[in-house]
């Protein structure tokens, strides 16, 4: 059997805000695991399936001086979708260097009715999970926002530690916007439940949108915390390297798959 090399570094770096997982899932029992099917480049092999009505997850950046820990949620898109997780191995036993790309477009999940199902684009739908606390501070960068979970009652502050001014659009029907000036910060407390679009800008007109959740307070439920590594992106894979992680999905709960097909640089069939 051919030895591996880990590309472990390259996934690391594609999924640095993912680490610690925490949910409660079930694997399908379906009978096409590990089995590997090749294309003209690539090899493929889903490990398992696990399914999930939320992912909570947790990451210190080892870059921050103050190693703070920040939490943060994915949620289906839709109350009657679930998250499904697949568990990929891709390796690459016939080119010298081989590109794998893993994109909203690169696979699709397919079930008996031949319904299809793309991987989710992580990095604009993630949350940061801000629930309960009575204040938080968020810093901005410039043109960007945050897209955040939080409790009724719950106070943010936007703070610009930029040279240059900042703006906040709360109300994105009109131009009622909050020049928040270098080293200062402007406080607005979200009273009721319901989902707030904003948007971060350098001028007061243009930047990025993004929501601000309030949900009802709660304790937080208990959940299992597992490790898990993601992958999503571009990665190189030399000869005989391979990678693994976990690629997200969301459909309709229950739904029963008949099969993944690959179609990045590749024609790939990975029947269950």
């Amino acid at each position: 059997m051919t030895n591996i090399k880990s590309a472990k570094g390259t996934l690391i770096l594609a999924a640095t805000l993912l680490a610690v997982l925490a949910f409660a899932a079930c694997s399908d029992n379906l009978t096409g695991f590990n089995k590997y099917f090749s294309g003209r480049t690539l090899t493929i092999n889903v490990v398992e399936i696990d399914r999930a009505p939320e992912i909570r997850y947790a990451y210190t950046d080892p870059a921050d001086p103050g190693k703070v820990t920040r939490y943060w949620r994915l949620l289906p898109s839709e109350p009657n979708l679930e998250l499904v997780l697949v568990r990929m191995k891709v390796e690459n036993h016939k080119a010298i260097k081989a590109v794998f790309e893993l994109n909203v477009q690169s696979a699709q999940l397919r079930d008996f009715t031949l319904g299809a199902y793309f991987p989710i684009n992580l990095w604009d739908r993630i949350y940061e999970d801000l629930r309960n606390q009575a204040q938080v501070t968020i810093r901005m960068e410039p043109g960007e926002c945050k897209h955040m979970y939080i409790s009724e009652g719950t106070t943010v502050g936007w703070l610009n530690e930029d040279e240059a001014a900042q703006f906040v659009t709360l109300e994105m029907g009109g131009q009622n916007f909050t020049a928040i000036n270098p080293g200062e910060t402007y406080f607005k407390e979200f009273s009721a439940p319901g989902q707030v679009d904003y948007k971060c800008s350098t001028d007061g007109i243009d930047g990025k949108v993004a929501q601000v959740v309030v949900v009802s307070k709660d304790g937080g439920k208990q959940v299992k915390e597992n490790f898990r590594e993601f992958i999503f992106g571009s990665f190189d894979l030399r000869m005989d390297m391979g990678i693994e992680g976990w690629v997200v999905f969301e459909a309709p709960k229950g739904t029963k798959f008949r099969d993944l097909r690959w179609l990045a640089g590749d024609s790939i069939t990975v029947t269950f």
